[in-house]
């Protein structure tokens, strides 16, 4: 909506005063402040603090672009945040709609659009005063009908020709279907909807409507990546820089030199750390810049800097370095079918030695560049419509250093490409330019190595896919199969319909193999993700149908620190050593069958990803943008190391938001889940620590709930299809015990104990003994750690690990509360190890213990005896999650195991049945066949992963301890250690000192252990376990 001359109209938006605010403050004030926002023109009025009353009386000068609508939110200022007391918006037609570009003061009414909160005050009241006026900067002499009518010509062309992209258009008979709806205003007029008046009304409030759809649509275009001009990102590592000039220092005594390099591309400089007291200084220091759409012509410039305390940085050397270089050896794709060809050093993962990254910013500031935009109320486009906005979607990896202003010669120079790296960045060397250049002109030929690549955002997005699609394909054939797909899809926190995926696969019907095509190419599931991907993107009506009127604005603006909205599912925060918070969903009718389709989200929308962090740098609100911006941002994260894509499936924890989503629900009440007492059908699992009898819930691990989602769709499934599902469990779960065999999987040992807040003061050997995470992750405790209960009385019966356990005195009882699965039987869990004690345990007693991965993962002897012959009885790697054990589906008589028999001195034959797991990557016993074995001595240990221990006794042997089995019956697991009694011989009490405490017993430390243990990284930290 510009002038012939490229000068929009100008709006004034007079911002006078308010009356009659709500109070939000305790003292009965508030400190408002009003937002006011057309286009992407956004400005703020200053806070006036303790008053309902405010007076601002500022002006705004606003461009009429983009969709004519104001859009005003007025918030109470807090120290810590804000409070949200209301907002209006005012279609630009309605305040024009006299005719007279010099409107009076009129009084505009704060209304909630906000859904009620129980944490927060809902009040909203008062009114805003306003005063409109219209100018046109390319005639200053135009006359006030001249402004009127290039106005209304320019609204009413703008406001016609993007009507039918977005909605329906809006008829009469719209407007009497709609007149069941409440209408925002009330008036006497309202009672016959056939009047006019009316009409006329619904049809303005219809249309303020479309315009909020509109202004959000097209704020969410923006946001997406697609209107900021973004093409790609320039990965740049400063090596080294060789044969500087021994310049002499400020007090010329000597010479010195310490250097720094100053690299800048537009408006984004970065710096590397300072190398004290060298002529030669060394740096691989890693960069990424991202390169705008009007910035692919620039140079790069390099400036070399000699820190000096005394008297300021000096100036010693500069170099230009075209970015066409990197652009044009950029990979190419195929104009047919889009795709980026990439070679096999680009897709190989990096070898240890090329994942060295900046020592100087922390993960946790990756997201600071951003931060100076947001802190500004005021949009920087209100009327320099061609200021460019740092896009907020990929961090970089050293941080922008905007005091660095250096004078920076313009240099065009040459550089030198010297080879190319496996990783994909080529190495050039780039001669500097002196300062000094007369002086030291024969004697030094400086130069700075570097290496780079530049990626347009496309081909970062495909080679990430590449990578995650190698991840899942178990068979390594280079094709995938629906199974395999929905399992990737699922680890992104994907909501595509199963119709959705299903036309993938129709779509290269032909092309594959019509009579079975039931697999595609990676290069296909690439195609159909980017077209997916860009369909999210580009509709508007998904996007407005993804962004609701009464919650948009926030999830929009609130990436900007501007506004804040309280989600509709409220996370459980557990810092509180003494409460834990247990989210619950309601109930589905278990016997009804799934559509296909309800696996997908439960509000109708799509989304290749959903997250809400990035699971590698831990940014916050990613679920806030766009499929394609989340996607990019993730793989500009990965692209450091690809072998972080690892971390998408191993690392972090299921939100309890994503738990209560339409699918889990289902899926959890579809396999029999919904046992607890406790009064709730919690959406996590809940365990009681022994020692303080303290609740709490155990998150579970991404892994996890693909092992639920594979599991649910192998109840019903048909034979072709559960043979794949057991497959792509085996293939992941072989996949990543190679990984964490690697040497290179020891740099993760650290972040798995900080993640967790391990217990290091326990742990045998110092970090640097482990060669692999493996290694670590079945690590030994120092003798004494886990001492036995009653070492003198064998009666006793000792938990064989750290874990959480459920027991039962009769292996009916099992099945009835724990083990539901339709064919287990003890039979089938001995197998062909040994049929001949199936009648032994028939009417036995069994004890469960669960490890998770947070556990110390070395098995103990439970019975003092002679342990017999191991023997393994291969199978499937399913979940062993408390959700799957009480499927339908027989886990534990699946499942790969191995049984050893020991000959106890009290309790009979005791068989100790291991378990194996999803990601278990295997299972080793320590001790030998005829040795005899005494209560809490190693008897073998799991590699990565959680696993379960069985413990079969003999019908009358073994009574097991009272509180352990009223939680069993409750089908509540409780938390126990290596050596604590469970049991006991019928012939003698229990042992009392392994009893849960007195609460008034129970120190505050022993609670928050008790909560890390459970929780992992949820709980309070602790002095003993998290390490720098």
């Amino acid at each position: 909506m510009r002038t012939p001359d490229g000068k929009p109209l100008v709006l004034k938006v007079s911002v006078l005063r308010g009356r009659n605010l709500a109070a939000k403050d305790r003292g009965g004030t508030s400190d408002p402040y009003l937002i006011v926002t057309l286009g992407e023109a956004r400005q703020s009025t200053p806070t006036i603090f303790k008053t309902l009353n405010p007076e601002w009386n500022v002006t705004f000068e606003m461009p009429v672009v983009g969709v004519p609508l104001l859009e005003c939110i007025c918030w109470d200022h807090d120290r810590f945040g804000k409070d949200y007391l209301g907002e209006f918006d005012i279609a630009l037609e309605d305040i024009f709609a006299d005719g007279d570009v010099q409107q009076q003061p009129k009084w505009y009414t704060l209304k909630s659009n906000r859904k009620p909160s129980k944490r927060k005050d809902n009040n909203v009241s008062g009114e805003i005063l306003l005063q409109f006026s219209l100018s046109d900067p390319s005639n200053p002499t135009a006359s006030p009908t001249e402004i009127y009518t290039r106005f209304k010509t320019l609204v009413s062309a703008g406001d016609a020709g993007d009507e039918d992209d977005y909605f329906p258009s809006i008829s009469s008979s719209t407007i009497l279907e709609e007149s069941g709806e409440q209408d925002e205003e009330t008036s006497d007029e309202t009672d016959d909807p056939t009047k006019p008046e009316a009409v006329e009304k619904r049809r303005r409030r219809l249309r303020l409507k479309r315009l909020k759809r509109k202004s959000l649509a097209a704020r969410a275009y923006q946001f997406s990546g697609l209107g900021n001009g973004v093409q790609g990102i320039v990965f740049m590592e400063i090596v080294k820089v060789t044969d500087l000039p021994p310049e002499r220092n400020v007090t010329r005594t000597s010479f010195d030199m310490d250097p720094f390099v100053v690299t800048s591309l537009g408006r984004k400089t970065l710096r590397t750390p300072v190398i004290r007291h060298n002529l030669n200084p060394v740096y691989n220091e890693k960069m990424v810049f991202q390169v705008m759409k009007h910035e692919q012509l620039y140079t790069m410039s390099f400036t070399v800097m000699d820190r000096d305390k005394f008297s300021g940085n000096d100036f010693v050397a500069s170099a230009g370095f075209a970015l066409q270089t990197l652009i044009q050896a950029a990979p190419d794709t195929d104009p047919e079918t889009g795709l980026y060809m990439f070679s096999e050093e680009d897709m190989r993962p990096p070898v240890k030695s090329d994942v060295k990254l900046s020592p100087v910013p922390s993960s946790s500031n990756l997201s600071k560049q951003s931060k100076p935009l947001a802190r500004s109320r005021s949009s920087t486009t209100s009327l320099s419509l061609q200021a460019q906005q740092e896009p907020q979607s990929v961090p970089s990896l050293v941080l922008p250093d905007q005091s660095a202003n250096s004078s920076v010669s313009d240099v065009s120079t040459a550089a030198i490409p010297v080879a190319r790296e496996s990783d994909g960045l080529r190495v050039y060397e780039i001669p500097l330019t002196l300062k000094n250049k007369e002086r030291w002109e024969d004697k030094h030929f400086p130069s700075i190595v570097v290496k780079a690549k530049y990626m347009p955002y496309r081909a970062l997005r495909q080679q990430f896919w590449r990578l995650m699609l190698r991840q899942y394909d178990a068979d390594d054939s280079g094709n995938i199969d629906k199974v395999e797909l929905t399992t990737m899809l699922d680890t992104l926190g994907s909501t595509l319909k199963e119709s959705t995926i299903d036309s993938f696969f129709e779509r290269f019907r032909d092309e594959n193999n019509a009579s079975d095509p039931t697999c595609l190419s990676f290069d296909q599931v690439v195609m159909c993700l980017e077209d997916t991907l860009q369909s999210l993107q580009k509709d508007p009506r998904t996007m407005g149908k993804k962004l609701s009127p009464a919650t948009s604005t926030a999830s929009l603006e609130s990436d900007s620190d501007e506004l804040n909205v309280e989600s509709s599912l409220t996370l459980p925060t557990n810092v509180d050593a003494q409460a834990t918070s247990v989210p619950t969903m309601t109930t589905e009718q278990p016997d009804e069958d799934l559509h296909p389709d309800d696996l997908g989200d439960e509000r109708g929308e799509e989304h290749v990803i959903e997250l809400r962090e990035c699971p590698l740098c831990h940014q916050p609100r990613l679920g806030k943008r766009s499929d394609a911006d989340i996607i990019t941002h993730i793989a500009t994260c990965a692209s450091q190391d690809w072998r972080q894509v690892d971390n998408l499936v191993m690392g972090g924890f299921v939100t309890s938001s994503q738990a209560q989503r339409k699918w889990y629900s289902k899926v959890i009440t579809k396999i029999s889940y919904g046992g607890y007492k406790l009064g709730a059908n919690s959406a996590n699992i809940l365990v009681q620590d022994r020692i303080t009898g303290q609740i709490n819930e155990e998150r579970m691990s991404v892994y996890v709930r693909l092992g639920i989602r594979l599991l649910y769709k192998g109840l019903k499934s048909r034979d072709m299809e559960k043979k794949r599902i057991r497959k792509i469990l085996k293939s992941l779960s072989v996949k990543q015990g190679k990984k964490y065999d690697d040497p290179a999987s020891a740099a993760q040992i650290r972040d798995f104990i900080n993640f967790h807040q391990l217990d290091m003061s326990e742990v045998l050997l110092p970090l640097d003994k482990f060669k692999n995470f493996n290694e670590f992750f079945y690590r030994a405790l120092k003798p004494g750690a886990r001492p036995c209960s009653a070492p003198n009385e064998p009666g006793i019966v000792v938990s064989p690990a750290d874990c959480r356990t459920v027991v039962f005195d009769r292996i009916t009882e099992a099945t009835s509360v724990w083990v539901k699965g339709r064919e287990f039987s003890i039979k089938r869990l001995l197998g062909d190890a040994y049929p001949e004690d199936v009648s032994r345990y028939q009417n036995g007693a069994l004890g469960v213990f669960r490890l998770a991965p947070q556990d110390y993962h070395r098995f103990h002897i439970p019975v003092d005896g002679v342990m017999g012959t191991p023997k393994t009885i291969e199978g499937e790697y399913y979940t062993v999650n408390p959700m799957a054990i009480r499927s339908a589906l027989d886990v534990y008589g699946e499942n790969v195991r191995i049984l050893v028999p020991i000959d106890s001195v009290k309790h009979g034959r005791v068989m100790v049945v291991c378990v194996g797991a999803m990601m278990v990557g295997s299972t080793v016993i320590t001790r030998q066949a005829g040795e005899k074995v005494s209560r809490a001595e190693e008897l073998g240990y799991f590699k990565f992963g959680g696993s379960t221990l069985l413990l079969l006794f003999e019908e009358g042997k073994i009574n097991f301890d009272s509180d352990l089995v009223d939680n069993s019956r409750g089908a509540l697991e409780t938390l126990v250690r290596v050596g604590m009694s469970v049991g006991h011989s019928p012939d003698i009490p229990q042992f009392e000192p392994d009893l849960p405490k007195k609460p008034e017993d129970v120190s505050l430390e022993e609670m928050q252990a008790a909560k890390r243990r459970i929780e992992g990284s949820l709980a309070p930290p602790t002095h003993a376990s998290a390490l720098q």
